[in-house]
């Protein structure tokens, strides 16, 4: 099994908005403020914000 085929099978990791600032490079605020405005795709868990790794991944391809 090659290791795209494994990654299809393991579930999307769920990230932080300050993991996804880590990853990104940029500021809290600014993963926030995306996250607010719709253009980094996230959901809510009660009051905090949780962002699925393959949106991340998504978003860096569609940018390149």
């Amino acid at each position: 099994m090659d290791a795209q085929t494994m990654q299809m099978k393991q579930p999307d990791e769920i990230l932080t908005p300050e993991q996804v600032a880590a990853v990104l490079k940029v500021s809290l605020e600014t993963v926030m403020r995306h996250l607010r405005a719709g253009e980094i795709a996230g959901f809510k868990v009660g009051k905090l914000w949780r962002i699925r790794r393959s949106a991340i991944e998504s978003l860096m391809t569609k940018e390149s």
